[in-house]
């Protein structure tokens, strides 16, 4: 995993693939990875999809940005 970009990792509580994303994630730190990891508490898969349901899909939109342009600040 050496040379990978900084990485975000978002899950979701009730995602059948929780688990796996945040074990990823996990590994990826480990190998030295700089990683952001977060977790939506009370959400499904996709839920950042759904933002006219789900405020917490802002959320991630406005983390996905923060995230990028941290990134490009570290280049």
């Amino acid at each position: 995993m050496e040379g990978l970009p900084p990485v975000l990792v978002v899950t979701a509580e009730y995602d059948p693939l929780r688990d796996e994303g945040e074990q990823y994630a996990r590994k990826m730190a480990e190998s030295g990875i700089r990683v952001t990891m977060k977790r939506y508490p009370g959400m499904i898969h996709l839920s950042y999809a759904m933002t006219d349901v789900f405020e917490d899909g802002h959320d991630v939109y406005r983390l996905i940005d923060r995230e990028l342009n941290a990134a490009r600040l570290i280049r």
